[in-house]
C-alpha cells in the first residue's frame, strides 16, 4: 500500500495544468493537545517544486519544518533540494551536505571541496569528540590505499599527527599564492626554499641564489 498526494493548478477535478516554482506538492503535518486545542502544529514535512517544470520533468524538494520552544509556527529546519544536496538551516544548499547556522557574506563553497559545508556568521568549526585514550582523527584514502595520509589527536597522549602513510609519501607547507616553503620528503629531510633536500636540513635563499646545508 502507499499513500499519493498530488496538486494541480487546475480548478476543475481531473485538470492537468502545470504546478510552478515552489508550489507545494502535499504535506504532512504533526500537532498535539497543548492544553488549549490541537491545532498548534509540532513539525511538517512537505514537498515543494524546485525549478521549472515541464512534461514529465518536476524538480521537486522535500522540506522538514520543527517547532521551536515557545513558538507557535513551524520553522524550516532541513531541505534535500531537487540535486540531492542537503541543507540544515539553509534551502539552498551549496554542496552535498551544507550545515548553516547563519550566513558568512557573499560567498559560495568551491567546487573541488563542496561535499561538506559549514556556515557560520562569526566562528565556526567542525568538532571530534572522543574519550581520552581515542584518537580523533581525518584519513584522506584513495583507490590505491584506503589510508594515505592522516591528521589526529589523542589526549591521553597529548599527541598531534599530521602525515603521510605511505613509503614515499612526502609532506609540505606552503604559503603566499600556493609556493612550497618546507618540505620533509620520505627520509625526513628538510628543505627550506627548496623541494628536494639534499641533507638532513637543506635551507636556500631566493634572495642570494646560494643555499646552506
Amino acid at each position: 500500500p502507499y499513500l499519493i498526494l498530488g496538486k494541480s493548478r487546475g480548478t476543475s477535478i481531473g485538470s492537468d495544468t502545470a504546478v510552478q516554482d515552489n508550489d507545494q506538492l502535499g504535506q504532512i503535518a504533526f500537532v498535539g493537545a497543548d492544553g488549549t486545542d490541537r491545532v498548534t502544529p509540532g513539525a511538517r514535512i512537505f514537498a515543494r517544486v524546485n525549478g521549472t517544470p515541464g512534461s514529465n520533468d518536476l524538480p521537486t524538494e522535500l522540506v522538514f519544518e520543527t517547532t521551536a520552544d515557545g513558538a507557535s509556527a513551524t520553522t524550516e529546519r532541513m531541505t534535500i533540494d531537487s540535486s540531492g544536496n542537503v541543507g540544515i538551516g539553509t534551502s539552498s544548499p551549496d554542496g552535498t551536505l551544507h550545515v548553516h547556522t547563519a550566513t558568512s557574506g557573499s560567498v559560495s563553497a568551491h567546487g573541488d571541496a563542496d561535499d561538506l559545508v559549514v556556515e557560520n556568521s562569526a566562528s565556526g568549526g567542525i568538532s571530534i569528540l572522543t574519550p581520552d585514550s581515542g584518537y580523533g582523527a581525518l584519513f584522506f584514502g584513495s583507490p590505491s590505499d584506503s589510508i594515505g595520509a592522516q591528521v589526529s589527536y589523542r589526549q591521553s597522549s597529548t599527541e598531534m599527527l599530521i602525515g603521510t602513510r605511505l613509503s614515499g609519501g612526502i609532506l609540505k607547507l606552503r604559503t603566499a599564492d600556493g609556493t612550497d616553503a618546507l618540505t620533509i620528503d620520505a627520509s625526513q629531510n628538510v628543505g627550506i626554499g627548496t623541494t628536494s633536500p639534499a641533507d638532513v636540513l637543506h635551507i636556500v635563499s631566493a634572495s642570494d641564489g646560494g643555499a646552506t646545508e
